[in-house]
């Protein structure tokens, strides 16, 4: 994956655009406004277009690989007013922010329908000067997207990529031949790079699922394979080791929300601060001095489980679970995680939990004197899961460090492939 490995052009010449720079010599630019029309006007028949079966999307139809979801389906009278018109061929791309920034668009060459509709949220360009294909990978690469954030326009968390400034900017224009081998080699390229991707996602939601089960085992069932066991009363558990107890949480380890803490509160440096889903920030006091399980109260991953040590403040968003009768830790949150306390959650629009709820949730309870070899094992057999799960992500960024790399110097002639 070595970009350096392809071929140059013999000539190139300055575009006078910085995000594109040099550009082979026979190559020319044009303001994207020359190269496609943008917010093309519609052109439908009266006679029949309004009933007309059409694709519509809303902006969660709309991918950041170049793929759409075309599964809703409308009458064309019902969208044909208030929504984007767009027709087969078009390129459809993000405005608004996150969505522009994380390269949601497309190139509109499989549209099931003529034409369609979708959100106001995206510009709509048809292609003149270049094809479809290249103007999507153009428009989709980071740097064009990262060049564009600069002059995003709106307030904080509506920012938009204006018409105007769309309309201005520069794209090199290879003669057709090239832009038609440039948009093949990318597709087979990426098309390859998008697989590898997918299969080492699937192999980390198979490695994470393997974890979890390891986990789930050991702290339910000890390490004994030959132990007797019996009838936990508890259905997610099933049968546990006949010697282990079963007791409510609250019998097992004290729990407490933590304290309040304003936005003022918060120091660039200090004792960290912890909420429902870990680590928030530092200020200049502490809560807790120890090693404690913190479960999330309130979200939408409440119930979820992190570790804190040491010196450091926990917010309200956080329950601390100290332990009772010498338990271990580890044991605890990981028993605690694998009860997955978010299904006990309340109330849809604000998900949460509370502390008498979770105190009285029963619990598998192995000696003392097993604690420790389980958590052994678990930080151990976890640990192998972790580096391969850390290897993944590496070999994932990697790649998609190298699709972005790869299209951007296709688009602008940084590498030949014809």
């Amino acid at each position: 994956m070595n970009i350096a490995a392809y071929p140059k052009y013999d000539d190139y010449k300055e575009s006078g655009f910085t995000p594109v720079g040099e550009i082979p010599t026979h190559w020319t630019c044009s303001r994207i406004r020359h190269a496609a029309e943008i917010s093309p006007s519609r052109r439908l028949d009266g006679n029949t277009g309004r009933e007309e079966q059409v694709v519509f999307l809303p902006m969660e139809a709309v991918g950041d690989n170049g793929q759409i979801d075309q599964s809703n389906i409308r009458l064309s009278r019902e969208v044909s007013e208030g929504f984007t018109y767009f027709q087969r061929g078009d390129v459809v791309m993000a405005k608004i922010t996150p969505c522009f920034e994380n390269g949601k668009g497309a190139y509109l060459k499989e549209l099931s329908t003529k034409y369609g509709f979708g959100t106001t949220e995206l510009h709509v360009m048809r292609p003149r000067e270049v094809t479809g294909e290249f103007l999507y990978y153009f428009l989709n690469r980071s740097a064009f997207r990262t060049y564009s954030e600069v002059f995003m326009v709106g307030s904080a968390g509506q920012k938009r990529v204006s018409t105007d400034f769309l309309k201005n900017q520069l794209i090199p224009i290879p003669p057709l031949p090239e832009q038609r081998a440039i948009a093949a080699f990318l597709d087979g390229k990426c098309g390859t790079i998008d697989e590898a991707v997918r299969i080492k996602e699937e192999q980390i939601r198979l490695l994470a699922e393997r974890r979890q089960i390891l986990i789930q085992e050991a702290v339910t069932r000890g390490l004994n394979p030959d132990a007797p066991m019996k009838d936990s009363g508890i259905d997610w558990i099933g049968h546990i080791p006949s010697h282990w107890d079963v007791l409510p949480l609250k019998y097992i380890a004290a729990l407490r929300s933590g304290d309040t803490i304003s936005a003022e509160s918060f120091t660039e440096a200090g004792y960290p601060v912890y909420g429902g889903n870990g680590f928030r920030g530092f200020t200049s006091r502490y809560t807790h001095r120890g090693h404690f399980a913190l479960i999330g109260r309130q979200g939408a991953l409440c119930g979820n489980v992190n570790y804190a040590d040491g010196e450091f403040f926990a917010s309200e968003h956080a329950i601390v679970a100290t332990p009772k009768r010498q338990i271990k830790t580890v044991w605890l949150g990981e028993i605690i995680r694998c009860a997955n306390f978010n299904r006990l959650s309340q109330s849809a629009a604000q998900p949460g939990i509370s502390v008498e709820v979770i105190g009285n949730q029963r619990l598998p309870l192995p000696p003392q004197c097993e604690q420790q070899p389980i958590v052994d094992y678990v930080e151990r057999e976890a640990g192998k899961i972790d580096a391969a799960l850390s290897l993944k992500q590496t070999q994932i960024s990697a790649l998609r460090e190298y699709k972005t790399s790869l299209i951007n110097a296709a688009v602008t002639g940084k590498i030949k492939v014809l």
